[in-house]
């Protein structure tokens, strides 16, 4: 393998990023919870930015239906842990980047383990884990972790971030009456028009629904979610914050605030 030196790689970089922002940059170590429709993508974003440490958990392999949308999916990664086959493409793009998997995904024994000594947290837990999402948001709290994402629904994406000061995600969530309509309510001020009454009666909390999604969302949600992760963390301006929701309908020119 060539070997190119960290500044010859991101040597476009600069320009965009001050050299010492891109230093910076370099010294990013972030953990991403998930490496699904939205994970992969911004794990990939990161890397070729230049960030120095990524830690990657998700207990899920690749499925065939993964293939349509998801960064790492192809027909020879199926079956493949998606933490073990994207750390596999992120080395691609920095072999010297440091790279760590958790192929368990996130629980209370590990959560402490995965976040230490990270700067900020990529929240793409799948949208019906919602025991796992709590954990990871409670601890993050009690750390002080920026955490930073994005829920993609058909043709509507949504993106917002969690100031460990601010409003916690569970303030915002009946958890007497709990289910998972409650939830969307909270990360969708307007929902896909395949969001019938009929199908949204049919979700449950850890059944096997899935909801319907193609090529372009995931990629696009992974690279406005990485320019929130620049505007706050290298740039220090303000983005949008929890319980404001930035919303974008992908079938129409409109993007909107909740």
């Amino acid at each position: 393998m060539t070997n190119y030196t960290y500044d010859e790689l991101f040597q476009r970089n600069i320009g965009v990023f001050t050299q010492e922002q891109q230093d910076k940059i370099r010294n990013l170590k972030v953990a991403i919870a998930g490496a699904g429709g939205l994970g992969g993508p911004v794990a990939y974003n990161i890397a070729r930015l230049g960030v120095g440490s990524i830690k990657i958990a998700d207990p899920d392999k690749f499925e065939v239906s993964n293939i349509n949308r998801q960064f790492g999916a192809y027909v020879d990664t199926v079956g493949e842990f998606k933490t073990d086959a994207i750390s596999n493409e992120l080395k691609r793009i920095n072999p010297e980047l440091d790279v760590k998997t958790w192929n368990n995904g996130i629980n209370a024994e590990n959560i402490d383990e995965f976040l230490e000594g990270v700067d900020l947290v990529i929240d793409g837990i799948d949208f019906f884990e919602v025991e796992v999402e709590l954990l990871l948001h409670k601890k993050c709290r009690d750390k002080g972790l920026w955490i930073f994402t994005s829920q993609a629904a058909a043709e509507i994406l949504t993106f917002t971030s969690f100031d460990p000061k601010g409003t916690a995600l569970v303030e915002k969530l009946d958890m007497e009456n709990f289910n998972i309509r409650n939830l969307i309510s909270v990360f969708f001020p307007k929902l896909p028009k395949i969001a019938t009454e009929e199908a949204l009666s049919e979700l449950k909390t850890g059944s096997d629904v899935h909801i319907s999604s193609h090529a372009t969302p995931p990629p696009f949600g992974g690279a406005l979610l990485t320019e929130q992760v620049i505007t706050k963390v290298i740039f220090n301006k303000s983005v949008t914050v929890f319980p404001e929701i930035m919303f974008i309908d992908l079938s129409v020119p409109e993007i909107g605030y909740s």
